[in-house]
């Protein structure tokens, strides 16, 4: 059983050593030159410390150069070639034999280089450089804690301007410096509920909404990022100009976008003040659900709440009087 697990342990590493992106995604620490000659190295675990996907280490020989680094990417185990000096040249840039190796980890988290003791060889007896040699090891890093800090906004506007009948988007976004995953929460007393925030789920997100004919006037909506423990919230300023233009036609555009999984909105304009219906019909022009009604005159924005829709294509009718409006649409789950 313990060869067989070396073995899958071997056949792991040799197929991420053997990857061009070993090491060619490195930021922090230079690229090793590859000599052709090297020792396999498996890290099992890095105790200590917090492994994010651009944490990186790098393997330093007795004369302080970097003769093996790997992006630790996903879950242990990870692999790492440490390359052997090139003989056939006079430059000192790997390692010779029976050196010893000083591992250094690059933690994004806290922008510094901690030293990774070796807390214990798994596999490999000693730990000094041999060609060909493959090692089994766990590191442990000793990693100061880390002071909670709030999120900040990092792109956020102060005031916004359009006009009815004129499509208004912006995008926000921040980051947290410890690395907490955020959430962007959206609220307004008074922006229409055809107003859609969309929350990414990485810290960023996206504002869009359609302002009708009879919707002029100055409009404030709170953006709360939160990590989990702290909340900063930002206020944005909405000013939407009054326009004498109206709609000259019946129509009923989108669904933005298309195809979509759970939201998703159509934009109807209507020249004429009447009473209106929106609905969605399956390909049959059976009614499904309704989306909207109500009475007026000007640009509209209907939500379609694809959660309550099954997956399938769809047509979206606009029923206004005399006149319909059809459009398709694809729901995906």
């Amino acid at each position: 059983m313990r060869i067989l697990l070396l073995f899958s342990s071997l056949i792991i590493l040799l197929s991420i050593v053997n990857s061009p992106a070993m090491s060619d995604d490195l930021r922090h620490f230079p690229q090793p030159r590859r000599s052709g000659a090297d020792m396999s190295i498996l890290v099992s675990g890095i105790n200590g410390v917090e492994i994010v996907d651009s944490s990186e280490l790098a393997i330093f020989t007795p004369d302080s150069i970097i003769a093996g680094a790997v992006l630790l990417n996903g879950n242990p185990p990870w692999g790492v070639a440490a390359w052997k000096d090139d003989e056939t040249t006079d430059e000192n840039d790997g390692f010779k034999e029976g050196d010893t190796l000083r591992f250094v980890l690059w933690d994004p988290i806290r922008a510094s280089e901690f030293p990774a003791k070796v807390e214990e060889v798994l596999q490999g007896g000693v730990l000094k450089f041999r060609s060909n040699g493959f090692f089994v090891l766990k590191l442990q890093v000793n990693a100061p804690l880390i002071t909670p800090q709030p999120p900040e906004w990092i792109e956020i506007p102060d005031d916004v301007e359009g006009e009815e009948g004129s499509l208004i988007e912006f995008e926000i976004k921040g980051e947290d410096a410890n690395w907490d995953a955020l959430e962007i929460c959206y609220t307004s007393s008074d922006i229409p509920p055809s107003a859609i925030f969309i929350d990414r789920g990485d810290g960023s997100g996206s504002f869009s909404w359609l302002p009708s004919y009879i919707e002029a006037g100055v409009y404030s909506v709170v953006f709360t990022l939160s990590d989990g423990q702290f909340e900063i919230e930002r206020v944005v300023r909405i000013a939407i100009m009054e326009t004498a233009a109206s709609p000259e036609y019946y129509t009923i555009d989108g669904p933005y976008p298309n195809p979509f999984n759970n939201s998703a909105y159509l934009k109807c304009t209507i020249p004429d003040n009447i009473s209106y219906t929106i609905d969605a019909l399956d390909i049959m022009g059976k009614t499904i659900a309704s989306l909207d009604k109500g009475e007026g005159q000007g640009e509209f924005v209907t939500m379609i709440d694809g959660c309550e829709l099954s997956a399938g294509a769809y047509i979206f009718m606009l029923d206004a009087g005399n006149v319909r409006k059809f459009i398709t649409g694809i729901i995906l789950k």
